[in-house]
C-alpha cells in the first residue's frame, strides 16, 4: 500500500470581497481603475471573490461583463458569493459558489420579520373596522380659558428666545473653532474577515489585528497589540506614512502599494515591536 500523498485541512485564508450594489459595468469598471492606481502591486494576480448579495435580479451578460473588468486589471475571480439562482452561473463560468454572508441573512429575516409585523397591522385594523361605530359623545359645555394662562407663557417665552439666540451664537463660534478629528481611533479587537479603513486620516488599533483581518489608512497606522492580518497604510499614495505594532506577525504590510507577504519578512523582526517605513520604494522594518 502506497504512502498517503495528500491530507485535507481547514484553515483560515483571508481574501478579498468586491461587494457589488449595481451592475453597471462602466462605472465598475472607472471606480475600480482608480483603486488599482493607488496600490497597482498590492491588486496584481490577487485571489478575489466577487459579492453579488444585493444584486436583484441577477443578469446573466452583466456579470460576464464585471469579471472580465475584473480580470482586465490583472485580479484573479475565483468565486461568486450570492443567493442560490448564483449555482447555476458559477458553474456555467467556472467559478465557485458561496452562499451569502451574515449581513445579506440578516436583512432577509428583519424582511421576513417586517411583513409578518405589517400582516399583523393590517389584520388589527380590519377587526377594527368591522365593529360598530361608538355613538358620538354628548356636547358638554366647558369653561372659558381664563387669561392668566396665556401671559405666563407669554412671559416665560422671551428668556428662552433670548437663551435660543445666544446658543446660536456661541454654537457658531464653537464650530469655527473646532476641526475635524484627524485620526480614526477602534478600541476593540479587529477579528478575521473585518476589515476597517480610515480615510483621509490616521488609524490607530488599541488592541490586536487578527489573522484574516484587514486594517488600512491614508495616513499611519498604530497598532498596540499583535498584528497577524493585513495592515495597508498609505493607501491613497502616501509614501511618508508608517506602520507600527507591538508584535509583528503580519500576513501583508503594504504601503503606498509597496508590500511585503508573512514569507519576506525579516526573520529577526518577527514577533518584536516594529516601525515600517517606505525607503527607496522598498518597505524596511526597525524594531522599535
Amino acid at each position: 500500500m502506497s504512502d498517503q500523498v495528500f491530507a485535507l485541512k481547514s484553515q483560515m485564508i483571508p481574501l478579498t470581497v468586491i461587494e457589488l450594489s449595481s451592475q453597471d459595468n462602466q462605472s465598475f469598471d472607472q471606480q475600480l481603475e482608480a483603486k488599482v492606481k493607488t496600490s497597482p502591486a498590492l491588486f496584481d494576480r490577487m485571489p478575489a471573490i466577487l459579492g453579488l448579495d444585493e444584486i436583484e435580479p441577477i443578469d446573466e451578460s452583466s456579470i460576464q461583463k464585471l469579471l472580465f473588468t475584473v480580470r482586465k486589471y490583472n485580479i484573479m475571480p475565483i468565486a461568486l458569493r450570492g443567493s442560490d439562482e448564483l449555482k447555476e452561473l458559477a458553474q456555467k463560468l467556472d467559478l465557485a459558489w458561496i452562499p451569502p454572508g451574515r449581513k445579506k441573512l440578516q436583512k432577509q429575516a428583519q424582511k421576513a420579520k417586517e411583513q409578518i409585523e405589517a400582516s399583523d397591522i393590517a389584520a388589527e385594523q380590519a377587526k377594527q373596522n368591522e365593529q360598530p361605530e361608538a355613538a358620538p359623545e354628548p356636547n358638554i359645555e366647558t369653561q372659558p380659558v381664563i387669561e392668566k394662562e396665556p401671559q405666563q407663557l407669554e412671559l416665560t417665552a422671551q428668556p428662552v428666545q433670548e437663551s435660543a439666540n445666544l446658543s446660536s451664537e456661541e454654537s457658531t463660534t464653537a464650530v469655527a473653532q473646532v476641526a475635524p478629528p484627524a485620526t480614526k481611533i477602534i478600541s476593540t479587537p479587529v477579528r478575521s474577515g473585518q476589515q476597517i479603513y480610515a480615510k483621509d486620516s490616521d488609524l490607530i488599533i488599541l488592541s490586536q489585528v487578527g489573522q484574516g483581518a484587514e486594517v488600512i489608512a491614508d495616513g499611519n497606522i498604530h497598532i498596540y497589540g499583535t498584528l497577524r492580518g493585513r495592515a495597508i497604510a498609505g493607501a491613497s499614495g502616501n509614501k511618508e506614512a508608517r506602520i507600527f505594532c507591538q508584535s509583528l506577525q503580519a500576513e501583508l504590510i503594504s504601503i503606498a502599494g509597496i508590500y511585503q507577504v508573512s514569507d519576506d519578512l525579516p526573520a529577526d523582526r518577527i514577533g518584536q515591536s516594529s516601525q515600517i517605513e517606505l525607503k527607496e520604494n522598498h518597505l524596511h522594518i526597525d524594531t522599535l
